[in-house]
């Protein structure tokens, strides 16, 4: 016999953009489910052992670069502030050596934009003071970079402290089949013959976010991504911060480090791939030489999919009715301005945060902040570029 559980708000998705959104409804009083289609939290992208907060470098003002700086002082601010008693932030400070042509570029020439981040250049002798290991060259050092487990900031996210603060409900080994909606409501019909009743729906699946009929215009795709846990030696044990390089290294922790990532477009192999450990290795050889690691040094390796979007920019607000503008756009002759004929209109209470890619530790935090605040109807003041920037409304015209 099916039952019905009736919450304020139904959240798809249980990694760091569902926890992310959960969390910013609870503080404000909102009851909340989160459906979760694994039988563990945080079991897809946002599983790996580490993530890393580093801030968006750049010489010149972008729209990534606005989004990912403010992504980055929120983040921060969650980490060393409201979440800081649960001390899951390691602020060893960041190195990013110059990978591309737009680091390379912004090392030689123009300061970097700071934006609070204390972005400093230092030469190859003092970036390799501050990280404890040689550098091939000079690099950019960010005092407040660190990393974090992610897995324990999505349990921390999922049990808010204080009496004001309603805990999710958290349902797990179960997705959503179907979406309905009556005049006021959302129903969510899940696969084990569960329906969820809720005002508002958040979907946070990543790609598996337009695997509904309302959704799957949205243009999302899996990266598969590939991380490899290494064996310290007696060299990379004195690693002290982050190294980013065309790739990135973490210092050793227990032991170990954790060393990524490896991108591939249109690979839907889940498990690692000797090639890609290889890959990772020889990005790292590149870089960092000194620490010779080599295959005997990998003890795991990690495959997960991360979604990216059309214009590499995270979907994050309430989702737009395209399917009946679509009908309408129909009636029109080709050429015709619909900006002016057909208004921009939503699905009520309907949102979306998903397609965070690679950088979901600047980005989601803030979303779901973002989101809470449209549902509570409170202003988006201080992260309205977000907001705005963000919207999946940025796609409608242009699709259509």
């Amino acid at each position: 016999m099916s039952s019905t559980t009736t919450v304020d708000v139904a959240i798809v998705g249980s990694g760091l953009a569902g926890a992310s959104c959960a969390f910013a409804l609870a503080r404000r009083g909102l009851v909340t489910l989160v459906c979760e289609a694994t039988a563990h939290v945080c079991d897809k992208a946002s599983g790996n052992r580490h993530a890393l907060l580093m801030p968006y470098i750049s010489t010149r003002h972008s729209i990534p670069y606005t989004i990912y700086s403010m992504g980055f002082e929120y983040s921060h601010q969650l980490l060393t502030s409201t979440l800081a008693h649960h001390q899951l932030f390691r602020s060893c400070g960041g190195i990013q050596l110059p990978s591309t042509t737009r680091l390379k570029n912004a090392l030689a020439g123009l300061e970097p934009l700071l934006a609070g981040n204390e972005i400093a250049r230092v030469d190859q002798l003092q970036g390799s003071e501050l990280s404890g290991i040689a550098l091939p060259s000079s690099s950019f050092f960010i005092p407040k970079a660190g990393y974090i487990n992610p897995r324990d900031l999505v349990q921390a996210l999922l049990n808010p402290d204080g009496a004001q603060q309603c805990k999710p409900i958290v349902h797990t080994g179960t997705s959503v089949a179907r979406l309905s909606r009556n005049a006021h409501d959302w129903t969510c019909e899940l696969r084990s013959g569960e329906h969820i009743t809720a005002r508002y729906v958040v979907l946070c699946a990543a790609y598996e976010s337009v695997g509904l009929e309302l959704t799957k215009w949205l243009p999302l795709e899996p990266i598969r991504g590939q991380t490899a846990i290494m064996t310290a030696s007696n060299r990379s044990s004195a690693l002290r911060t982050v190294i980013c390089f065309d790739g990135y290294l973490t210092p050793s922790e227990s032991g170990e480090h954790l060393i990524g990532a490896h991108y591939r477009h249109a690979d839907h192999r889940e498990n690692p791939a000797i090639e890609d450990t290889h890959d990772i290795l020889s990005r790292c050889k590149r870089w960092l030489p000194q620490l010779d690691f080599s295959t005997p040094h990998v003890s795991s390796s990690r495959v997960c999919f991360r979604t990216s979007t059309i214009d590499r920019l995270p979907y994050i607000g309430a989702v737009p009715d395209l399917p009946s503008m679509a009908q309408e756009a129909a009636t029109y002759r080709s050429g015709t301005d619909l900006h002016t004929k057909i208004p921009l209109r939503h699905l009520p209470g309907l949102f979306i945060s998903a397609g965070h890619g690679s950088r979901g530790l600047l980005s989601c935090p803030a979303a779901g902040d973002v989101i809470a605040r449209l549902i509570a109807g409170e202003s988006c003041e201080g992260i309205s570029q977000i907001a705005t920037l963000c919207s999946p409304d940025r796609l409608v015209y242009r699709l259509l």
